[in-house]
């Protein structure tokens, strides 16, 4: 049967591995934010250069 301070321990252990799992975890969750909220930038972007485009050739056309 393990002692006392070995059960604690190894509950001690347990719980900063733990910890360390939920870190990784929440990381690459903001990670996935970020990655979404910049194609969404992207797709903005990608839009106002089609915008400007088109007016660039409706003014070539005048």
């Amino acid at each position: 049967m393990p002692t006392r301070k070995r059960t604690l321990g190894d509950l001690e252990g347990a719980t900063r591995l733990v910890w360390k799992a939920l870190k990784r975890a929440a990381h690459a969750v903001f990670q996935g934010a970020t990655v979404y909220a910049k194609l969404h930038e992207v797709k903005e972007l990608r839009e106002r250069v089609e915008a400007l485009e088109e007016a660039i050739e409706l003014r070539r056309a005048i």
